[in-house]
């Protein structure tokens, strides 16, 4: 059975969450199982987005997820990404409003999910 992690992060301010230590959780790949946003009161115009930096260069970058939060207080992805040890993932927010927001992010090792 695969173990998942955990990882969660808050506050008020612009989000701009930067991940890059996915190798400390090992030397494999990770698969990023979901992630869940909750903001307190519903949003004005704006993107949440989770990039996936590449350890190769900024040409193997990749946006995999952009979500106008129009009206909305919760995004929940569940798209299975894999995400190499040493590639990053960026997840941000303008957050004009300065609403309180809660991120939580679930992986596993891929070896151990696929």
């Amino acid at each position: 059975m695969a173990a998942f992690m955990h990882r969660f992060w808050k506050g008020n301010t612009p989000m701009n969450i930067l991940v890059d230590d996915l190798a400390n959780d090992g030397p494999s790949d990770i698969c990023l199982v979901e992630v869940r946003l909750h903001l307190s009161a519903a949003s004005g115009v704006q993107s949440f987005t989770v990039t996936i930096g590449s350890n190769d260069g900024v040409e193997y970058d990749a946006v995999i997820s952009s979500t106008a939060m129009n009206g909305l207080t919760d995004k929940y992805l569940t798209d299975w990404n894999i995400i190499r040890a040493k590639d990053h993932i960026t997840f941000a927010l303008a957050n004009a409003l300065a609403l309180t927001w809660g991120l939580e992010m679930i992986y596993g090792r891929a070896s151990e999910i696929y």
